[in-house]
């Protein structure tokens, strides 16, 4: 990171914001939504003396150095700062400096927790019929009847399971942005689900996402096919508002966007440059490694949007992390934390957009099915069987 000057300012989080002070603070905050961050560490070798003071709730209060200046002039007085962090928003990005580390991780605990509550809320309140964590969490259990029947039919999951599907996808329907088109705004039956991103088209749009290819964009219809609830994990935490503040947050008033009477020629030049070449981002990182380093963040912190704006800026999905000696992928790593049902949205997003889903450890030569094994996740197991993982491939002890 790199700042030209560090001001010292005040700041709070409530309710899903952080609000940041001007040196007059007469004035109104600047009120940045967390909804549509991320956040990142960053840790320097001296600390400094400055103030701040934090408590681990929903509303911390304090005085913290910050600058937003997002110039690349180097400054050599850098490296005297000690801890910071970075919050980036679609539009720019805030870098903070604290005293130590424990006042970043209560700053980061803080931002993360009231970002996650704020989520939650946004859920709720989109929909009038609310669906339950216990309930998502099913959706997640729940999948391996519907992708594999090898459960016993007398299984009140799987005789619940159409109720349960119904539920879940009137409660995708609506999330925020979910009643129009995610690509030209139309409302007329966005029912159309890109299951590989987990957002709603209408029938023009889906189109040309089917013309694109299955690597590049996968189209199921809510109302048409016999969707099962596996294709529903990452719709059930994504929204097409959600989508659109990462994949479209380069847009300006010169750039065009189809409408819902564009034509299919206009349709087809923007969905092309939004999902095939990724035009319409704000990039954040600056090199692969540091790509990677997102990527591994993202996946610790079950972040989904935080996953989408790395896969947005290129990042080899398939890669081994940079910290992990046994060169393990995000989804070697995101199998190994999925302990619960909770996070299977961010392994099948892994699963769906990843180029090689057969990458071994070293030295010992474990796929992502071997750690399903290794760890006992039937359920990614499931999702990875689902999308033709390479079962016969043998790690060094010689078991498949």
């Amino acid at each position: 990171m790199r700042v030209k000057v560090w001001q010292k300012r005040k700041c709070e989080v409530k309710d899903g914001f952080l609000y940041i002070w001007h040196s007059d603070e007469s004035k109104p905050p600047t009120k940045v939504n967390l909804l549509t961050c991320q956040i990142k560490t960053c840790q320097q070798q001296q600390n400094v003396q400055s103030q701040s003071s934090l408590t681990n709730d929903d509303r911390a209060q304090s005085s913290l150095s910050q600058t937003s200046n997002m110039t690349n002039s180097t400054n050599n007085q850098l490296k005297n700062f000690g801890t910071y962090f970075d919050l980036i928003s679609y539009n720019r990005t805030y870098h903070f400096q604290v005293e130590d580390e424990h006042d970043a991780e209560a700053w980061i605990s803080v931002l993360i927790n009231n970002k996650e509550g704020a989520l939650k809320k946004e859920f709720d309140n989109s929909t009038s019929d609310k669906v339950s964590n216990s309930e998502l969490t099913s959706l997640s259990m729940a999948m391996a009847n519907s992708s594999n029947r090898m459960m016993d039919s007398s299984n009140d999951l799987n005789s619940n399971l159409p109720k349960l599907r119904q539920k879940i996808i009137e409660h995708i329907q609506k999330l925020p942005g979910n009643d129009c088109c995610v690509d030209c705004g139309s409302t007329q039956e966005p029912t159309w689900l890109a299951t590989n991103f987990g957002v709603l088209t209408c029938i023009e749009c889906s189109g040309i996402h089917r013309e694109m290819g299955v690597h590049i964009s996968r189209i199921q219809s809510l109302t048409l096919d016999n969707i099962g609830t596996s294709q529903l994990l990452i719709a059930s935490m994504m929204s097409n508002n959600g989508f659109n503040d990462i994949m479209e947050a380069g847009l300006n008033i010169q750039t065009f966007k189809p409408k819902p009477n564009s034509t299919m020629d206009e349709r087809n030049q923007f969905i092309r440059n939004k999902y095939l070449h990724r035009k319409y981002i704000i990039k954040t990182c600056t090199s692969e490694l540091e790509l990677l380093n997102d990527l591994e963040q993202a996946v610790h912190s079950k972040d989904l949007y935080f996953l989408l704006q790395v896969w947005a800026e290129g990042v080899n999905l398939s890669a081994p992390l940079p910290s992990n000696n046994l060169m393990e992928t995000a989804l070697h790593q995101s199998i190994m934390r999925e302990y619960d049902g909770g996070s299977l949205y961010i392994v099948d997003f892994l699963i769906q957009n990843s180029p090689d889903l057969n990458v071994i450890t070293r030295p010992d030569g474990n796929t992502a099915l071997h750690y399903c094994v290794i760890y006992n996740r039937p359920e990614c197991m499931k999702l990875l069987l689902r999308s033709k993982a390479n079962y016969s491939l043998r790690n060094k002890m010689g078991k498949t």
